[in-house]
């Protein structure tokens, strides 16, 4: 979890500067609790100072364009609130993926795809399976649950 306290948003730091040397320039205004650079190019390097005083002398030096680390002018701004980020992909099972697609596609997608869909004898009502019309193709059976012979459940 993040240290509590007053953020500031650091911009136009250069890529070669590191997190310690913002740190230590950052301490001239007061105690600095963080210091985070994240991932550089993406995110904004963030200085965490433990009260409003000492953020707002900060603020008043970056806008006033009289702080420097590395040769570059150094700018900066209240942090904002991130918005919640959308789940990666690697985290969806196949069923997400899968009711995507489907809600997505909708019934005529499945039919232009050559997508059955119907009910497997001796499954409850609404239990559905959508599969591959295999009985297009060639020396394919199928048994009556509607898979290949050796297909896993």
């Amino acid at each position: 979890m993040a240290p509590q306290g007053v953020a500031i948003e650091i911009h136009g730091m250069a890529d070669t500067s590191s997190r310690m040397n913002l740190k230590k320039l950052m301490e001239q205004f007061g105690e600095v609790i963080g210091c985070h650079i994240g991932n550089r190019g993406v995110d904004k390097p963030v200085v965490r100072f433990p009260s409003q005083e000492c953020a707002e002398i900060a603020i008043a030096a970056l806008k006033n364009q009289q702080v420097w680390l590395d040769g570059v002018v150094l700018g900066g701004d209240w942090q904002k609130a991130a918005p919640a980020p959308e789940p990666e992909a690697a985290l969806l099972t196949s069923r997400d993926l899968l009711s995507k697609r489907a809600a997505k596609a909708g019934a005529e997608g499945e039919e232009e795809a050559g997508i059955e869909r119907k009910v497997v004898a001796g499954t409850k009502t609404g239990d559905e399976r959508i599969e591959a019309a295999a009985a297009d193709v060639e020396g394919v059976e199928v048994d009556e649950r509607g898979k290949a012979p050796g297909e896993c459940l």
